[in-house]
């Protein structure tokens, strides 16, 4: 969940003035017929652009296909890249693969939720309470702005939709219309990218290709480390789809082939990832869990080296596997291991049997997918396997 403005140290009194100064400005060029005409002409603007590339079907080079997002939503990705240019003009770099590391990140590209062809989502996206419970490692309260009409909240702030706005910053500066029906939802996935869009690029010159310029507009989006290193994970995992790789399950880098890369384990999905909870010292899974009874044969999802194997405190039993593009896939809670540090394996090796060593309830594989060897460098799994060809 990301703390939009507040991750970039401004206060909830200065949110909620930014809202209102927001508000205010939208009064005025309601109430100038000069500013009315303005508005429909970057409307128009807009809609021609939207319009180009719903038309090509695509934009910057994005593919026509990715396993794991959806048509609509890949074309909102698209479509967000492509209309920033008139809001942002001097914003450079903006493409889907950002706009998707984002949302990869945010909400799992909408998974579990309905989306129609106008990108609105059922059920709507919203976020704990923000009252400083502790609940996904927020400890300070943030007040209702909105009177609830965004989060069906009227003490509280909750972050809502697929992009995960505070109200507060969706109401000040950063709501847009990405659909072009005159309406600026959160909800919706088509505004929804396009604010995102916005806020990566800021109001000054801005080179999304640049690394460094790219992290510090991730940083601005949500003000921690690991929140960049995994959206700039994906950003280059999907910079790497070409239309001719992706969702084609051939080759070697992402969007390679399940002939290489295979699922941990025969099983369905059980907690998914990021799950809040008490019960986890993060405050959220930081996994995908697989219901596999005790004994079940755990495989190695693709190539790589084995940095880990034995005992790993409240995992119980694990084995983490170094794969060639840097990441790392760890398997949880085994009754048995098969394979020792150092060795090299294959997409489908057996390195073990699923168990209930460790921190459990009962049976069950926990998996996850790393940008370190270590805790705390989660990113979220399936969409990184089905960046790899693999359907789950």
């Amino acid at each position: 969940m990301s703390m939009k403005w507040i991750a970039g140290g401004l206060g909830a009194a200065a949110i909620a003035g930014l809202a209102t100064v927001g508000l205010l400005i939208v009064s005025l060029c309601a109430m100038a017929s000069s500013d009315e005409e303005e508005q429909r002409r970057r409307n128009y603007q807009m809609s021609e652009a939207l319009n180009a590339a719903a038309g090509s079907g695509v934009s910057d080079n994005a593919p026509g296909k990715v396993s794991g997002i959806r048509k609509v939503v890949l074309s909102a990705y698209s479509k967000g890249a492509a209309g920033i240019g008139t809001i942002r003009p001097q914003c450079r770099g903006m493409r889907w693969s950002v706009l998707a590391g984002i949302g990869a990140v945010e909400s799992n590209h909408i998974g579990g939720r309905r989306v129609n062809r106008e990108g609105d989502i059922t059920p709507r996206i919203i976020g704990p309470r923000l009252d400083g419970s502790g609940v996904g490692g927020n400890t300070e309260p943030f007040h209702d702005t909105d009177n609830g009409a965004l989060d069906g909240d009227t003490e509280y702030d909750r972050a809502v939709g697929p992009m995960q706005f505070l109200p507060s910053t969706w109401n000040g500066p950063s709501g847009q219309d990405g659909n072009n029906d005159a309406t600026k939802d959160p909800h919706n996935v088509f505004d929804a990218t396009l604010a995102t869009a916005s806020y990566l690029c800021g109001t000054g010159k801005t080179n999304l290709t640049d690394t460094g310029q790219l992290r510090k507009a991730i940083l601005r989006y949500n003000n921690a480390g690991w929140y960049a290193d995994k959206v700039l994970t994906l950003i280059r995992a999907y910079d790497k789809m070409t239309p001719k790789q992706a969702g084609k399950g051939t080759g070697s880098g992402p969007g390679s082939g399940a002939g290489r890369w295979t699922l941990p384990v025969n099983a369905r999905t059980g907690t998914p990832y990021h799950q809040s909870g008490a019960m986890w010292s993060s405050g959220y899974h930081t996994g995908v869990d697989f219901t596999a009874a005790v004994g079940t044969p755990v495989k190695a999802v693709g190539p790589g080296t084995v940095v880990t194997a034995g005992r790993g405190g409240s995992y119980g039993t694990q084995i983490v596997i170094r794969h060639p593009d840097g990441m790392y896939s760890q398997y949880a809670h085994l009754s048995d291991l098969h394979v020792t540090r150092g060795d090299t394996v294959k997409g489908g090796t057996r390195i073990g049997r699923s168990g209930a060593t460790g921190n459990v309830s009962g049976p069950h594989l926990h998996f996850e997918i790393r940008s370190k060897p270590g805790y705390g460098s989660d990113i979220s799994p399936l969409p990184y396997l089905r960046t790899h060809g693999l359907k789950i």
